[in-house]
């Protein structure tokens, strides 16, 4: 008895309709798994910078029960001297998913508000843009002008309550 299609005996290598069967297969799989790995690489991003946010928060609210009142401002890329010992140095200045690192804004900053604040990276702006959305839907309330995270033109700004600080002498100051 004669097969309808010829056998695979003695040849090498595969058909090219195999080939653009198996490539195919291979592009559909790859176009159902990648947006799930890129969202999970961005869900991973927001949790790093709100979980630095917090570690800075934290150290910043430790300092102010000892001493009374907050750090003041640091420059940019600069690390609170006041803050040693409260967090390691390493984790201030780290480059964010944005590329900036975290910026300390204390009293002498002439802001009403003080907290971390990330300059935006003028590299990926658009980048930037969907990571503050990200971060204001991952932990706020989704408004870029209200809330204890805020944003301008360049700047992601996390806004630190000291209503509940005892702090000495120095008024509390607002975050909403």
């Amino acid at each position: 008895m004669t097969p309808l299609l010829p056998t695979r005996r003695g040849r090498k290598g595969f058909t090219l309709v195999e080939l653009v069967i198996v490539i195919l297969l291979l592009g559909i799989l790859a176009s159902v798994v990648a947006p799930a790995l890129i969202d999970t690489v961005g869900d991973v991003e927001v949790n790093v910078v709100l979980t630095n946010v917090d570690v800075i928060f934290d150290a910043v609210e430790r300092y102010a029960a000892e001493h009374g009142e907050l750090p003041v401002n640091s420059a940019i890329n600069h690390f609170p001297e006041e803050l040693e010992g409260y967090l390691p140095e390493s984790l201030f200045l780290l480059p964010t998913s944005i590329g900036a690192p975290y910026d300390w804004n204390g009293p002498g900053t002439g802001v009403s508000h003080h907290g971390v604040s990330i300059e935006m990276s003028t590299d990926g702006a658009a980048n930037a843009t969907n990571f503050y959305a990200r971060i204001e839907a991952a932990a706020d309330d989704g408004d870029s002008n209200a809330g204890w995270i805020r944003t301008n033109d360049k700047t992601l700004i996390f806004i630190l309550d000291t209503s509940g600080l005892a702090m000495g002498s120095a008024p509390p100051v607002s975050g909403s």
